[in-house]
């Protein structure tokens, strides 16, 4: 699993699944982006890249731990 933050220093976070999405290798592995952002835009650009899931800022640990059993049961299952 991946989890990572939309706004980084040296590439974006759409642009990190982007290229996973892109590589045979890793294009399985589920995506967790993390944003502050409510752009219908950034969401839309995410989903149409391949995200499986957003958590928006802030968060709690809760939401965390939620977000992360879903993502890898539905691996578990597929």
């Amino acid at each position: 699993m991946i989890v990572c933050d939309w706004d980084m220093p040296q590439v974006s976070g759409l642009e990190l699944l982007e290229l996973v999405r892109k590589s045979e290798k890793y294009n399985h592995i589920p995506f967790l982006m993390l944003t502050g952002s409510t752009e219908k835009s950034k969401v839309m650009n995410a989903v149409v890249a391949g995200v499986s899931d957003f958590l928006s800022k802030p968060f709690s640990p809760k939401d965390l731990e939620y977000r992360v059993i879903k993502l890898l049961r539905k691996v578990k299952s597929d």
